[in-house]
C-alpha cells in the first residue's frame, strides 16, 4: 500500500472530487470521456483520492469510475442519495487506510455514528442496486426520455447519462425563481447555485427516479415548458 501526501500537486482535490474552483465541475458538468480524461491527469499530478457522490447510486457509477479500482487508493462516496437517501456515506480503500481512518480522522473521531436505520437502509440499498437490474434500466431510459425530450423543447440539460439532469438558466435567483414555480405545478425540483456551482452557471437540478412512469414524465414536461415559456427560458 503507498501513502501519498495530499498536498498542492496544480490540481487540488477538492477541484476533482467535488468539481468546484477553477476546473468548473468536471466531475459533474462532464461526460464520462472528460472526467476519465481529467481523473488521469490528477492520477499523473499524484491526486490518488476521489469521491464519486455525484454518479454512485445510479447505474453509471460502476461503469464509469470501476477503471479507477486498483489505481486509486482511497474512493469516498455518499450514502445521502441514492443509497439510502439519508445521510453519511464511506470510504472504501485497503484495510490498512481503513484502520489508520478509523484512528486518526477527525470526522470518524468527532462524529456520532450513523444511527441503526440509516445504516441498515443503505445496506438495503446495496442489496437492490446489485439484485434489481430492472430498476436500473428503468431509471436509465427515465433519464434518457427526459433528457431528450426537455432538449427537442428548447432546453439545454448539460450532457451525460446520470440520473442528476442539470438545466443551466445563469443567475441563483431565476433559477430559484424557476423552481418554485414548477413546484407550483406539482414539479419538485431544485434551484441552486454559487457557491455550490461557480458563478453564473446556476441550475435547475432534476433528478431521475426508478418509480416514475411515462406519464409522470410526461406531465413534468408540460410543466417546464410552460415556466419556460412564461419565463422566456424556451421560444
Amino acid at each position: 500500500m503507498k501513502y501519498r501526501r495530499f498536498g498542492r500537486t496544480g490540481l487540488e482535490v477538492s477541484e476533482i472530487a467535488f468539481g468546484c474552483g477553477r476546473t468548473g465541475g468536471i466531475l459533474i458538468d462532464a461526460d464520462d470521456a472528460t472526467r476519465r480524461k481529467a481523473v488521469r491527469r490528477a492520477l499523473d499530478l499524484g491526486v490518488n483520492w476521489f469521491d464519486t457522490a455525484p454518479q454512485y447510486g445510479n447505474g453509471k457509477s460502476e461503469e464509469a469510475l470501476g477503471w479507477l479500482l486498483g489505481e486509486v487508493d482511497v474512493i469516498t462516496s455518499t450514502l445521502g442519495k441514492a443509497l439510502g437517501g439519508a445521510a453519511g456515506g464511506y470510504v472504501a480503500a485497503s484495510a490498512e487506510v481503513c484502520d489508520l481512518l478509523a484512528q486518526r480522522s477527525r470526522p470518524q473521531l468527532f462524529s456520532n455514528a450513523l444511527p441503526p436505520t440509516v445504516a441498515c437502509s443503505a445496506r438495503a440499498a446495496v442489496h437492490v442496486l446489485r439484485t434489481r437490474p430492472d430498476l436500473v434500466a428503468r431509471l436509465r431510459e427515465n433519464t434518457r426520455r427526459l433528457r431528450g425530450a426537455l432538449r427537442e423543447a428548447g432546453f439545454a440539460p448539460l450532457a451525460g447519462e446520470g440520473a442528476i439532469i442539470p438545466i443551466i438558466v445563469g443567475e441563483t435567483a431565476r433559477a430559484i425563481e424557476l423552481s418554485e414555480k414548477l413546484l407550483e405545478r406539482g414539479v419538485f425540483v431544485t434551484g441552486f447555485g454559487y457557491p455550490v456551482v461557480p458563478e453564473g452557471t446556476a441550475r435547475i437540478r432534476v433528478q431521475m427516479s426508478a418509480a416514475l412512469e411515462p406519464v409522470h414524465l410526461e406531465r413534468a414536461l408540460e410543466a417546464f415548458v410552460e415556466v419556460g415559456r412564461e419565463s422566456g427560458l424556451v421560444s
